[in-house]
């Protein structure tokens, strides 16, 4: 199929959450949290571009940033052993 996201889904985000499903004071509340944070991002997530987890990551108090090579939006349904290896590593 193609790249990104199926309509049907973001039609019915949209339906759910409105236009608008940013929340503009959502790194400024990050910062605020004190436990260790796991970001795994897929590296070819055409929702949600890396370089937003990148930012999220930066955003809290303490963060380490992975990104999983092949998947996209969901790695851990497009590459779930990756995936759980670094939560793995994280969690030990």
């Amino acid at each position: 199929g193609a790249p990104g996201p199926d309509p049907a889904d973001l039609a019915a985000l949209r339906g759910y959450a409105g236009d608008r499903v940013a929340d503009p004071k959502l790194l400024r509340r990050l910062a605020r949290v004190r436990n260790p944070a796991l970001l795994i991002w897929g590296e070819d997530d055409a929702v949600v571009p890396p370089a937003f987890g990148k930012a999220y990551a930066a955003a809290f108090a303490d963060a380490r940033f992975e990104v999983v090579p092949g998947a996209g939006h969901m790695p851990v349904l497009q590459a779930p052993g990756a995936t759980f290896d670094l939560i793995d590593e994280f969690l030990g």
